[in-house]
């Protein structure tokens, strides 16, 4: 058999909680196992599986650990180091996501440098230490963007920076398609399947997380009103249609949307 545990200080129980659940799944497809406990102030998340079938989990464990790093633990080092200027919620929070996206790939490729799957990973050890050249590239981006918080002010520079960030950010997918009917969002991947189910309620904030989330190529875009903010900040991924369009594609049936 081979073992593993990954361990973190149980104020990340959030952090505990999902990489529990993604890697659940991926360790019963397998029949292993996996459980997790708490003690002395410390989470551990440990599993087990066959030694024919470790290079299969250590895959999914890495992708499960790459994404805590880049975007969990990421977001905490802005939260905790970057000068956020004074804008209304959701420009700060579209900033702040993209961000975290920005750059998301070399982000990746870094983590996945240092992470070496032997007996036991201490997330904090690990990212404090192990991490450094993540953490060093991280701060040169708070940098550049606190020695410019006070240009950032200015509605136009800043709008124009987001811009920027949102544009470069690499494409993780090809194309998303969005509906918004009775001031809510609905979601669609490329083959015309709902993100989330049903009960999904996507706000402007949902929206603007799913869409840096996926980074799709072209996003097909029909709004029964204007979305100025996120239209103008995704302006070069948008590509406006009708919501006839969508209803050819058989989605409102499926999902009760209303067509005009």
């Amino acid at each position: 058999m081979w073992e593993f545990s990954i361990t973190m200080d149980s104020e990340k129980s959030k952090i505990a909680k999902y990489i529990y659940a993604k890697l659940k799944p991926s360790v019963e497809e397998i029949k292993g196992v996996i459980t997790s406990f708490e003690e002395m102030g410390k989470i551990n998340i440990v599993l087990a599986c066959k030694k024919l079938e470790k290079t299969r989990l250590c895959y999914h464990v890495s992708e499960v650990i790459c994404y805590v790093v880049s975007t969990v633990l990421k977001e905490e080092f802005l939260d905790k180091n970057l000068k956020f200027p004074q804008k209304d919620k959701l420009e700060l929070y579209t900033f702040k996501k993209a961000l975290v996206s920005f750059d998301r790939e070399t982000d990746r490729f870094l983590i996945n440098k240092y992470l070496v799957l032997e007996e036991n990973l201490i997330l904090e050890s690990f990212f404090h230490f192990k991490l450094q050249p993540l953490k060093e590239k991280w701060q040169e981006l708070v940098k550049i963007a606190n020695d410019n918080s006070t240009y950032l002010l200015s509605d136009d520079s800043f709008l124009e920076l987001l811009k920027f960030l949102i544009d470069n950010i690499e494409f993780a997918s090809d194309e998303l398609n969005v509906v918004f009917q009775q001031e809510k969002f609905f979601v669609f991947d490329s083959n015309f399947k709902q993100i989330g189910d049903e009960n999904s309620v996507f706000d402007e904030f949902a929206l603007v997380n799913k869409i840096l989330e996926l980074s799709p190529r072209k996003i097909n875009w029909a709004c029964d009103k204007k979305i100025p903010f996120i239209e103008k900040v995704f302006s070069k991924r948008l590509l406006f249609i009708s919501e006839n369009e969508f209803a050819k594609k058989d989605i409102n049936n499926n999902w009760g949307l209303q067509t005009t």
